[in-house]
């Protein structure tokens, strides 16, 4: 049953994922069985980007029975991300996306149904005729095709995400946070609207501050950014290639003695058989450690040194 909120003349759904709601999760781990896990939501991290992340009380462990969290490696607490486009907050605005109303889910599904409509990001992107975003217009009539870019560039986050994390596998725990496994919802308590296909990540909590809120005075930020910058040298290594790093990759850690890097959903991993030369362009392309040391630069007014250590000459 859909709960509905007011807003102007306009009638929107409500999100589920809110402060109280419990669920029950099929937790996939990367290697074991799927286990049934009753979770509640204890924080919800608001405005949503591109997917919903919330901090989660993890019960109980439904199935198997009688299990407990200690023998699966599980915490008490947990991150989940959720990537579902209905509240992917900072996306709708940017297109400018109409509010999801229950009347604009139909017409969205009856459009994404159709035998024509792309099914994947890559097929949309790859089709030639106007459809890739250098060619959407937030403030255009086509906003149908506006809201199935985001929809498939959601569904394409959940994938990125979870190759890069098992990618980075080795170094989980210290630099970047634990992947516990791949989730669904088999239901839900207090919350409404929760659409079951949606897929989600379990992740470990990160206690700290995002880095993009710590002040010069509180912290060292030679120290931290220097830190983020062998991160960025570490994951670029293990091929992987960050297309959005910035500072709000970066969570500092309590102590203020190093950061976790966080979010790996706009990602891509270093393609099989592509050659060094290939590589290196590409990440060059992007620049991620020019990208952050610009921020850090802008932000603190830190000294940045780049090392060009990608940079290709052609």
């Amino acid at each position: 049953m859909d709960i509905l909120i007011p807003r102007g003349n306009r009638i929107r759904i409500t999100c589920p994922y809110a402060e109280g709601a419990t669920f029950t999760l099929e937790v996939t781990p990367p290697d074991g069985p799927a286990l049934q896990i009753r979770v509640r939501v204890v924080e919800v991290f608001e405005p949503f980007r591109m997917s919903s992340v919330m901090k989660v009380a993890l019960e109980e462990i439904v199935s198997p029975p009688g299990a407990t969290l200690a023998e699966f490696g599980l915490p008490v607490d947990a991150a989940l991300k959720v990537y579902d486009h209905r509240f992917a907050h900072f996306a709708r605005r940017s297109w400018n996306l109409k509010p999801f109303t229950r009347e604009h889910r139909a017409e969205y599904l009856a459009y994404a149904d159709r035998p024509h409509a792309a099914r994947t990001l890559a097929e949309l992107l790859e089709r030639g005729n106007g459809n890739g975003p250098e060619y959407l217009d937030p403030d255009d009539d086509n906003y149908l095709l506006r809201e199935h870019y985001v929809a498939l560039t959601v569904a394409s986050f959940f994938t990125s995400e979870c190759n890069a994390y098992e990618r980075l596998s080795s170094f989980q725990g210290d630099v970047f946070p634990i992947f516990y496994g791949t989730t669904r919802f088999l239901d839900g308590e207090a919350a409404p609207n929760l659409d079951l296909t949606k897929p989600g990540i379990l992740l470990q909590y990160i206690e700290g501050t995002v880095l993009d809120f710590v002040r010069r005075e509180q912290v060292d930020i030679d120290l931290l950014a220097r830190k983020c910058l062998d991160i960025i040298e570490l994951y670029s290594q293990l091929g992987v290639l960050h297309f959005d790093v910035g500072i709000e990759n970066f969570i500092v850690k309590p102590d203020g003695s190093g950061v976790v890097m966080i979010d790996f959903a706009d990602s891509q991993l270093r393609k099989e058989g592509m050659s060094e030369h290939e590589w290196r362009k590409k990440k060059w392309a992007y620049d991620e450690e020019g990208e952050f040391g610009d921020c850090a630069a802008s932000k603190w007014g830190w000294d940045f040194q780049h090392s060009y250590r990608w940079r290709v000459d052609d």
